[in-house]
């Protein structure tokens, strides 16, 4: 089994898929590795992370969208 979800503009790390929202026509692939910003002023300050999401439109692209539902059906099948 692969460990690597290759679309058309990004290769995804799997073990790095959060979860994945299955919308009509969209699925949205949210990643667990946050990103992490903030800043630091005289030993107080502020820090946020917010976890990527990759959106995946049927209609903006097609090929992507059935790539990620082979891969879905493939992760279900092997969960029975």
């Amino acid at each position: 089994m692969s460990q690597f979800l290759k679309l058309s503009k990004i290769i995804i790390n799997t073990n790095h898929i959060r979860n994945i929202n299955i919308l009509a026509s969209k699925y949205e692939i949210k990643l667990s590795t946050p990103n992490i910003s903030g800043y630091v002023i005289a030993g107080s300050g502020k820090f946020d992370s917010n976890f990527p999401t990759i959106n995946v439109c049927e209609k903006e692209n097609n090929e992507d969208y059935n790539i990620v539902k082979k891969w879905i059906k493939i992760q279900d099948y092997n969960s029975k």
